[in-house]
């Protein structure tokens, strides 16, 4: 085996000092894209629990203690008392929400419509960003964030004050309204998938639901005995 000289191949010494250079920052290159990503803040495990307080260790990640009245805040790092929980503080309530001085309970700020799990999303009108993950929109309401706004997602739907989105008599109701879900880092990495939503009635009016497959689909009738 023999090594020719790299003058002797024609290369000046800029170009050597180029091609080190460019040699240096691929190596660089391939040692960062090895190393692991760092460890999410409320990542765990059961033999070494390492969870802030208030949290325990529950399949590797870190949940609320109190799983009834508390909620997870990826960016406080907490746990927050969702809406009709027992608060002294607006700091101890879900985001978008505050403690009511005379119920003494966490209540959605003006311009917020609770969800079932006790959180407080956009009404009608108020700006949004389509690319959230956390979906601003109180899409449980009927409202989707369209051209940078919340709004009634299906122009069947009626808006009802302080209610959210509704369907009225002879519409259907019931888990109808598709939620196109984005990626999530909470999601385990999936991309997008459909998910049904449901659409309530509006005021004076139920959703009696169908058997078989239409078992969560139904028409909005009126609400008489």
């Amino acid at each position: 085996m023999f090594f020719v000289p790299l003058s002797r191949m024609g290369l000046t010494p800029i170009l050597i000092l180029i091609l080190g250079v460019i040699c240096s920052q691929n190596l660089a290159s391939a040692q960062e894209s090895t190393r692991p990503f760092p460890r999410a803040w409320d990542s765990c495990s059961s033999s070494n629990s390492a969870c802030p307080q208030n949290f325990y260790c529950s399949d590797d990640r870190c949940e609320c203690r109190d799983a009834i009245y508390k909620r997870k805040d990826h960016d406080l790092r907490s746990c927050q008392t969702i809406v009709s929980g027992s608060c002294e503080y607006d700091e101890e309530c879900v985001k978008n929400s505050f403690c009511n001085t005379i119920t003494r309970t966490c209540t959605c700020r003006p311009g917020s419509l609770p969800t079932p799990m006790g959180e407080c999303r956009f009404d009608v009108g108020v700006p949004c960003n389509f690319e959230s993950i956390e979906r601003e929109c109180n899409l449980y309401e009927g409202l989707y964030c369209i051209e940078g706004r919340c709004a009634c997602a299906d122009s069947s739907l009626v808006y009802e004050l302080g209610a959210g989105c509704r369907a009225q008599v002879g519409a259907l109701c019931g888990k109808i309204l598709l939620s196109w879900e984005g990626f999530s880092q909470y999601n385990n990495g999936v991309d997008r998938f459909i998910r049904e939503r449901p659409v309530k009635c509006g005021r004076g009016l139920r959703c009696p639901l169908d058997e078989g497959d239409f078992s969560e689909k139904g028409i909005c009738v009126e609400n008489t005995p």
